[in-house]
Formats: C-alpha cells, sequence, structure tokens
C-alpha cells in the first residue's frame, strides 16, 4: 500500500526516511500518455532493500521497497557501476530532500530557463530536489519531482544484482 501522500510534507517524510546503509536495487525511468488530455507522464522509480533500523545489525534483513518519484521533471544519475558492484548499491547516509538547493538552481538556470516550455500545475517552483547518495565511489541519483510515494515489495521480489533501466 503506497504511503499516504501530503499527510507531511514531501521532504519531511522523505527526510525521515533510515536510508543509511540500505540498498539500492534498481533505477526506471518510466513515462506514458495519461487519458484524456494525451500530456506525457514521467515517473522515476527505485527499488531499495530499506534497512529496517537506524544503526544496521550484521544478518538484519532489510524491507524491499519501491520508491516512486511523482511528476518528475529531472532526473540525473551518475554512478560508476563497477563501484556499485564493489559497494553494494549501498545508500550513504546523504539520502535527503531539499525544497530548494544548489543542484536545483543550476538546473533551472542552465536548463530550465533556456526553453519556454509550457508549464502544467506541476510549476519549476514547487517541485522538490531528492538527492540519493550512494557509498563511494558507487555516485549519486537527483530528481526533481513534486513528491514520492512508498510502496512495500514481497519479499521474493529482489533481485541479486542491481537493475538499471532508463527508457
Amino acid at each position: 500500500m503506497p504511503q499516504a501522500m501530503h499527510s507531511k510534507e514531501a521532504c519531511q517524510r522523505f527526510n525521515e526516511i533510515s536510508w543509511h546503509d540500505s540498498e539500492l536495487r534498481s533505477v526506471f525511468v518510466n513515462y506514458s500518455r495519461t487519458e484524456p488530455r494525451s500530456e506525457y507522464s514521467y515517473e522515476i522509480i527505485i527499488k531499495v532493500d530499506l534497512s529496517t533500523r537506524r544503526t544496521p545489525l550484521v544478518g538484519e534483513v532489510f524491507a524491499p521497497i519501491e520508491v516512486r518519484f511523482l511528476h518528475a521533471r529531472y532526473f540525473c544519475a551518475d554512478l560508476d557501476l563497477l563501484g556499485m558492484g564493489y559497494c553494494g548499491g549501498d545508500i550513504s547516509q546523504q539520502a535527503e530532500c531539499f525544497e530548494e538547493s544548489a543542484f536545483k538552481r543550476q538546473i533551472f538556470q542552465t536548463k530550465i530557463a533556456q526553453f519556454d516550455l509550457p508549464q502544467d500545475v506541476t510549476s519549476w517552483a514547487n517541485l522538490k530536489h531528492f538527492h540519493v547518495y550512494l557509498c563511494d565511489p558507487s555516485g549519486e541519483i537527483n530528481v526533481i519531482a513534486e513528491d514520492f510515494e512508498i510502496r512495500s515489495l514481497p519479499a521474493n521480489n529482489t533481485n541479486d544484482g542491481q537493475t538499471i533501466t532508463l527508457l
């Protein structure tokens, strides 16, 4: 069942999650036409084996989840795939959400402001910066989106390796 959206602000909900030592399992970028307006809808999905404790224990069982970033506008991943193999895709302590950030301002100034694209009800100002930093040297994932939701996955839904699927 998806976590209730808007019960708390997106950044507060995201920042309250204990991401440290959780394991990134896959990254997906999906898009589809939504009816009846025939607009494109983009969704960034990461699957994570989430640590169930603030301080993981040896032999701890992780909870498989799916994090869906809703109404995503911008996605950037800088991943060292060999580094991910050595570090197991572990998320460092730096998985955070920001209402504003230097990254969000830079993307707006260098990319978004350069084009006069029609804006929907989710304008750039209403979007948040979700930043997931993996243990060095694995890399990082940046998503500019309106919100996120978490869905629990069955325990047998995990795979032995990482899957990265882009469009």
